[in-house]
């Protein structure tokens, strides 16, 4: 089966709210891995397993001149992992692809940095947010239907301002859902936000994941809370500059990959899918 890749021209706005500028491309990144050997292979089995990752830097993001120089960052994958083998999406694929020895995995990535302009403008109605906010991935699902897709995982929340409030933010959460939870029903998986900046979640970033699983599990989707991982120092701090260094480093996307790999063994067991064992990295946030 061919794979797609979707590529969007963007600005890089880092998720602690400052505009830095670069223009880069944002793409969907295919990558199959070997299928597994079978002696008569049923129809689920010669079917690949499709995974789409839906985020914002964190999930993925290229590299130019401009990024090399002002960021430090050389390469294409979700920041700030040192390789896109070590992020957090080929991680999942990875861990899948064992539990599913039979089949074909394939991971397809869309990071667009759709907040361009209006990331920082505060007196932005929700209308105009959402019409940028949602146009390159609308033109994404156009390219890539839902129902081609096993499971989703979603990832977001970094980019949501306090100063926007929650009606503003949970319009936000129901709108990715609405897109992404419909017709085929593949598992859906949510990532709460990435806010490693202190000891434990309050005030806004308690609320935005509060806000996030309530609206996820009401379309049905699965909730993951990142916390423990975001507040854990080990877990950020590569690279020699403060976007990259705010960022999970390749434990953090390890501890990622494995939160989300436990969620899906738990919601694709319930649903009837044979998974074989799989041996996870001993890593407590």
């Amino acid at each position: 089966m061919a794979n797609h890749c979707f590529k969007l021209r963007c600005r890089i706005v880092t998720p602690i709210s400052i505009a830095i500028g670069l223009l880069f491309a944002m793409s969907a990144n295919c990558v199959p891995t070997v299928r597994g050997a079978v002696s008569r292979p049923t129809t689920a089995t010669r079917q690949p397993f499709r995974i789409l990752c839906v985020g914002d830097s964190l999930t993925q993001v290229q590299f130019s001149q401009g990024t090399i120089k002002d960021l430090g960052w050389n390469h294409t994958a979700g920041m700030a992992a040192s390789s896109a083998s070590k992020d957090y999406a080929h991680r999942l694929a990875s861990y899948i692809q064992k539990a599913l020895p039979n089949r074909k995995v394939v991971l397809n990535i869309t990071a667009p940095n759709y907040w361009g302009k209006l990331h920082d403008d505060t007196t932005c109605t929700l209308h105009a947010y959402l019409h940028t906010y949602l146009a390159p991935l609308k033109a994404f699902i156009k390219r890539h239907p839902i129902a081609s897709y096993n499971l989703i995982v979603l990832q977001h929340g970094e980019h949501e301002l306090s100063a926007r409030g929650v009606p503003f933010m949970r319009g936000t959460c129901q709108a990715w859902m609405k897109l992404f939870a419909r017709g085929h029903h593949p598992i859906i998986i949510c990532t709460g936000d990435w806010s490693p900046d202190g000891q434990k979640y309050l005030g806004w970033p308690k609320q935005v994941d509060h806000t996030m699983r309530r609206i996820c599990q009401k379309w049905g989707g699965h909730f993951v809370s990142m916390e423990a991982v975001a507040v854990d120092p080990r877990n950020r701090g590569w690279g020699p500059s403060q976007p990259l260094q705010w960022h999970p480093n390749d434990r953090g996307h390890e501890l990622y990959a494995i939160r989300i790999f436990r969620k899906f063994q738990q919601v694709a067991v319930k649903q009837g899918l044979k998974l074989r064992p799989v041996t996870l990295p001993q890593l407590k946030p």
